[in-house]
């Protein structure tokens, strides 16, 4: 799985994918649901990246049902980040804010600064998506500077990133 999660994040979706797969099917096959559901959270945000967004909601919706049996507050937050990335690249960016905002407030009422930091990023990439480009970059470029000052370089990148595509 992690190395799933490397490829993904070096842009090689196509790599990540049979990863991700094969981790999910393992975990679900040995009933350990948390790491099953995090597996296909990952497997989702592979399969959105390669286009394949039926099966991506597909699998996000495996992570969400997995992740609510399994009762692990970071393995519900991956699925919902997920379910709600295939919402955006859907162009269902209205269910998907309401996903975000929900696991934004949970995670900073629980102390998740990581998962956080996710959904304030994806929350960013929605308006980037939706034209509002003003808004974006401030808001892209405050949760860069929030994200350097706690350590999360990658977070701040990705933040950087989407703040100059806007």
């Amino acid at each position: 799985m992690q190395l799933a999660l490397i490829a993904l994040e070096e842009g090689k979706p196509a790599d990540a994918e049979p990863m991700a797969r094969a981790a999910a099917e393992v975990f679900e096959r040995t009933k350990a649901t948390e790491n099953a559901a995090t597996a296909y959270a990952l497997l989702a945000r592979a399969l959105i990246l390669r286009n394949n967004l039926a099966a991506a909601q597909e699998t996000a919706d495996r992570a969400l049902s997995l992740s609510r049996e399994s009762g692990s507050r970071p393995a519900r937050f991956e699925a919902a980040l997920a379910s709600a990335r295939v919402k955006t690249a859907s162009n269902k960016t209205g269910e998907a804010r309401k996903n975000l905002e929900s696991v934004l407030s949970e995670a900073t009422n629980f102390g998740y600064v990581s998962y956080e930091l996710e959904a304030r990023l994806a929350l960013g990439e929605i308006e980037v998506k939706s034209g509002k480009t003003i808004a974006a970059r401030t808001y892209l470029e405050d949760l860069r500077r929030d994200a350097l000052a706690k350590g999360f370089l990658l977070i701040a990148r990705k933040a950087a990133a989407a703040a100059a595509t806007g």
